[in-house]
C-alpha cells in the first residue's frame, strides 16, 4: 500500500495587496456554503479600498500553503475590524468571517487563524475578542466549541429564511470582563505559557542531564509544548559552549513559530538571544531581549518578561546601564501577579550589588545585597539564601568591616557542611580576611581548605 501523502504545511501573515483577488475568491466559496450568493456584492475593485486604502476599515489574515503540489495557494482568510465599548472604554476586535478551503480543512488552519487574532487582540488592549454564527452552521459551532467558547457562547438565533440579517445578529464571544482572557485560555498556543513544567525538568549543573530529560518529555508533547522543549534543549547546547549544535536546533524549529503562540516565540528569542551572548555577541544579542520582552509583556507572560528584562540587564555595556535595566527589572517582579515572576527581584537586586561592587561602590552595594538576601528568603530558595548570605558577607569585608565578615563565613561554612557539600569561595574570604589580619599560618590554612573543595 503506497504511504499517504504528508499534509502540506501552512504560514499565516497579514494580508497584501496581491491578496485582494484571492480572498474575493474565497468570499465567494463562503457565500455558496451560506447559500447567500444572491446578495453577494463583493469584487476586488470594491474591497481593495477599504483594506488598503487611504483609511482602511478593515484587515484581513490569510493563510498560505507552504509546501507541496498547492505551495503559495491562499487557502484561508479571516477579516476582522476594530470597533468600541464604551462601558470597558476600550477597543475591541470583530471577526467578521473566518474562511477555510474545504480541501485544505483538518490542518489546523482555522484553529491557527482564531489563535493568532486573540494573541492580536491582546497585543493591542482589547477589551473583547467577538464575532457571530449562523445557528444551523453546526460544523462552526462545534469548531468554537471545541476550542474553549462554550460556556460564554451566544448564537444568533435566527431563521433561516433571514439569513441575510446574520452580520447583524447576536454575538458570539467573550463577556467583557473575561472576554479576552477566556479565548486565550481556551486556544493552545495563546497568551498563556506552555503547560510543560521546565523547573521541574531543568539541572543548570548538568546539562546534559537536562538534555535527555527533555528529550524524554519531548516524545509525548505536542503543540507549543514540543516547541518550548526544543528551545531547552538549544539552550544545553549553548550552556556547553555547543554554539552551533544550538543555534541549529532554533533554526530548525524557526518556521513553525509563525503559527505557534506566544510562549514558544518568546523562548525562541530568549534562547538565540542567550546563544549570541554566550559567544561573544552581546551586541547582536541586545535586540533578541528586547523582542522578547516586549512580546511577553503584551501576552502577559510575566515571568517570561521578566527573564528577558533580566538579560538585557546583562548585555548593557556600561554599569550604570546594566543597574538601571536591572532596577527595571525589580520593579516590573515586584508589581507582577505571577508568583513566578516576583521571584526575579532577587536575581537582579543581587546583580545590582555585584555591579557596584565591581565598580568599587560598596557602600552602595551592601544595602542592596541585603535587599536581595531578604528577597531570597521570601522566596524559599534555601541554596540561593546561602549564596545571598555569601554576597553580603564578601561586601562587609571590601568594606572592612572584618569581624563581621568573618562571622557570617564561619556561620555559612558550617551551614553548607550541613548539606553535605562544601564552598571553596566561603573558605577563599575566610583565608582574605586572617590574611589581612597578618595570620599566615590560619590564612595558609583555609587557602587549604578551598583547593581541597575545589
Amino acid at each position: 500500500m503506497p504511504s499517504p501523502e504528508p499534509s502540506p504545511s501552512f504560514k499565516l501573515r497579514a494580508a497584501e495587496l496581491r491578496d485582494v483577488q484571492p480572498i474575493v475568491g474565497l468570499i465567494r466559496e463562503l457565500a455558496e456554503f451560506e447559500q447567500l450568493t444572491h446578495l453577494l456584492q463583493v469584487t476586488p475593485e470594491k474591497l481593495r479600498p477599504h483594506l488598503f486604502g487611504e483609511r482602511p476599515v478593515a484587515e484581513a489574515m490569510v493563510a498560505e500553503i507552504d509546501d507541496g503540489a498547492s505551495k503559495g495557494e491562499v487557502a484561508a482568510f479571516a477579516l476582522f475590524f476594530t470597533n468600541f465599548s464604551t462601558f470597558l472604554a476600550q477597543p475591541g476586535l470583530y471577526l467578521e468571517d473566518l474562511f477555510v478551503r474545504p480541501t485544505h480543512r483538518k490542518l489546523g488552519i482555522g484553529q491557527a487563524l482564531l489563535r493568532r487574532l486573540a494573541e492580536l487582540a491582546v497585543e493591542r488592549g482589547c477589551g473583547r475578542f467577538e464575532w457571530s454564527v449562523l445557528d444551523w452552521n453546526a460544523n462552526a459551532i462545534r469548531f468554537l466549541r471545541t476550542h474553549g467558547c462554550d460556556g460564554d457562547a451566544r448564537l444568533a438565533h435566527l431563521p433561516c429564511h433571514r439569513r441575510r440579517a446574520a452580520r447583524s445578529g447576536r454575538r458570539q464571544g467573550m463577556n467583557p470582563a473575561a472576554g479576552l482572557l477566556m479565548a486565550a485560555l481556551a486556544l493552545p498556543g495563546s497568551a498563556v505559557q506552555a503547560a510543560v513544567d521546565l523547573d521541574a525538568l531543568w539541572d543548570f549543573a548538568r546539562p546534559d542531564v537536562s538534555e535527555l530529560r527533555f528529550r524524554q518529555a519531548l516524545q509525548g508533547a505536542t503543540g507549543d509544548d514540543a516547541l518550548v522543549l526544543r528551545t531547552q534543549i538549544a539552550r544545553t547546547h549553548s550552556l556547553r559552549g555547543q554554539f552551533d549544535a544550538a543555534t541549529q536546533e532554533l533554526d530548525t524549529i524557526e518556521p513553525l513559530l509563525a503559527r505557534a503562540g506566544a510562549a514558544p516565540r518568546v523562548h525562541a528569542l530568549l534562547e538565540r538571544g542567550r546563544t549570541l551572548r554566550s559567544s561573544g555577541r552581546s551586541v547582536d544579542a541586545g535586540p533578541l531581549f528586547q523582542a522578547a520582552f516586549e512580546l511577553a509583556d503584551r501576552q502577559r507572560l510575566e515571568f517570561l518578561a521578566a527573564d528577558a528584562l533580566h538579560m538585557l540587564a546583562l548585555v548593557q555595556t556600561t554599569p550604570d546601564a546594566q543597574i538601571a535595566v536591572n532596577r527595571r527589572v525589580v520593579a516590573y517582579a515586584q508589581n507582577a501577579q505571577d508568583p513566578r515572576a516576583r521571584r526575579w527581584d532577587a536575581a537582579a537586586l543581587n546583580n545590582i550589588g555585584v555591579t557596584l561592587n565591581e565598580a568599587g561602590r560598596h557602600a552602595q552595594a551592601l544595602p542592596v545585597l541585603q535587599d536581595a538576601l531578604a528577597a531570597y528568603r521570601r522566596a524559599g530558595r534555601p541554596r540561593n539564601v546561602l549564596i545571598a548570605r555569601w554576597m553580603v558577607a564578601h561586601t562587609l569585608r571590601l568594606l572592612g568591616r572584618q569581624d563581621e565578615a568573618l562571622g557570617m563565613q564561619q556561620a555559612l561554612a558550617s551551614d553548607w557542611a550541613v548539606t553535605g557539600e562544601q564552598d571553596p569561595e566561603v573558605f577563599d574570604e575566610i583565608a582574605e580576611i586572617h590574611a589581612a589580619r597578618g595570620d599566615v599560618d590560619r590564612a595558609a590554612h583555609y587557602r587549604a581548605l578551598a583547593a581541597k573543595a575545589r
